[in-house]
């Protein structure tokens, strides 16, 4: 049965002629030839649209570099770096135009809609629209901004060359200030807001105000927004969430050691606030332990006696100090 099979396969392939097996061959070299060929006629287009588009970014037409980036976005034969290198220019330009409107002095309903686009992409836009937003005291809206300004400066692909430390530290700063006026249990507004950090932009894990490095930048001093029940050492709502983050946090960065360090506002008797930030902190120290961190907790009570120093107390108001003064620091070594 074996030879027969044999037989059969070597007949088979028989039935092939010279000529046959040359027609194939040379269909085949022609079929590769015209791949190759339409291959490089669409490289040839993406190249011609990428030109297009540095041509219209160079004269500045905002509406000629939209559409040629939404084509280029589509066209399947442009390269990822094409993409995101056009994308990133279209975001710069889109917020050059709302610098020269801002200038002008025009009303924030003409450049909302390109300073937003633009903030998915350049830290810049996304500090404009928190400080924006600080402005009209939508603490909410200003802490989303800033937490993204955040991660748009962690991400070398879209930010080469990232801003100065100091810089750094200042969109740090209005971040935690905005967060945990966002969380402000006694706010005029009464909508008190738990708003969560960044996801950082690699894993998806907490970043943002909880990220452990910057650009080379560390937070060493994190004010983290657990608030509590007004006069007691119990979490309110947004408090619990605060301190549930807070330990995700800590779980996935895994510190040898943690300092608290508890706060209160000015009002009541030194002793008093001593006390209340004392058992706050002690609290949150128990909380996390109850939840499996092993790691040393050291913590610290400060009362009133070291207040808060925001970036620029003139745009606060006495309430909103008193906010600020009334937390919990994470100290990391």
């Amino acid at each position: 049965m074996q030879s027969d099979q044999t037989s059969f396969m070597h007949e088979d392939v028989g039935l092939l002629t010279m000529s046959d097996q040359n027609r194939i061959f040379l269909f085949l070299s022609c079929l590769l030839l015209v791949c190759s060929i339409g291959a490089s006629t669409a490289r040839a287009d993406c190249a011609a649209l990428v030109k297009q588009f540095d041509e219209a970014f160079s004269n500045r037409s905002l509406p000629q570099v939209t559409d040629l980036e939404a084509k280029i976005a589509k066209d399947g034969s442009c390269s990822e770096p094409d993409i995101r290198r056009t994308r990133l220019s279209k975001a710069k330009l889109q917020f050059d135009v709302v610098k020269g409107l801002v200038k002008k002095g025009a009303a924030q309903s003409e450049y909302e809609g390109l300073l937003v686009a633009a903030s998915d992409l350049l830290w810049e836009a996304a500090v404009l629209i928190g400080n924006e937003k600080s402005k009209q005291r939508d603490f909410v809206e200003a802490t989303i901004a800033y937490e993204r300004a955040i991660e748009l400066v962690k991400n070398p692909s879209v930010t080469t060359a990232p801003p100065d430390k100091k810089m750094i530290r200042a969109i740090f700063d209005s971040a935690a200030e905005s967060r945990m006026l966002a969380a402000n249990e006694e706010g005029r507004s009464g909508r008190a807001t738990y708003v969560p950090a960044a996801k950082d932009h690699r894993d998806g894990s907490i970043g943002g105000t909880m990220s452990v490095d910057i650009r080379g930048v560390t937070p060493t001093s994190v004010p983290i927004p657990i608030a509590f029940e007004t006069a007691t050492a119990r979490f309110s709502a947004n408090g619990e969430k605060a301190a549930k983050e807070f330990l995700l946090a800590l779980q996935q960065q895994s510190p040898a050691q943690i300092t608290l360090v508890g706060h209160t506002d000015e009002r009541g008797e030194a002793d008093y606030n001593m006390r209340l930030s004392d058992e706050r902190v002690k609290v949150v120290a128990a909380f996390l332990k109850q939840n499996g961190i092993t790691a040393r907790i050291t913590t610290i009570a400060k009362g009133k006696t070291e207040p808060f120093k925001p970036t620029d107390a003139s745009q606060f108001s006495r309430e909103d100090i008193w906010a600020m003064n009334r937390r919990v620091e994470w100290k990391r070594q």
